[in-house]
């Protein structure tokens, strides 16, 4: 995944190099057009990097524990910094789930006062 996502095929999705059990641990360096987000974090199994949270698109893999799905927005939310913008729609696409209509999330980011 991380090969087609960052162009290095690391085995690791965290941010840099980390170090566990006296073994260098390489994770993600660099940027990434697609993001990455996993239900395998919740549970505490793999910890992905803000590099891997924070693409340059609003486009992000989702890995839960038998398949990928997506999310994306389909405008830019990027630097909402001085800007009116309190939330933004993200859709949701799952090839498995025989998804007859979309799933549409609204995200908020705080008071419009």
């Amino acid at each position: 995944v991380n090969l087609c996502l960052t162009g290095s095929a690391n085995s690791h999705v965290h941010d840099g190099q980390k170090i566990f059990g006296g073994k260098v641990l390489k994770g993600v360096s660099g940027g990434s057009d697609v993001g990455l987000l996993t239900l395998l974090e919740y549970y505490k199994y793999v910890e992905v990097g803000k590099t891997l949270k924070s693409p340059r698109f609003p486009i992000w893999i989702v890995c839960s524990e038998s398949h990928y799905s997506l999310l994306f927005a389909r405008k830019n939310v990027d630097n909402f910094a001085g800007k009116s913008i309190y939330s933004f729609d993200l859709w949701y696409y799952d090839g498995l789930a025989n998804q007859d209509e979309e799933i549409r999330l609204t995200v908020e980011l705080g008071s419009q006062e």
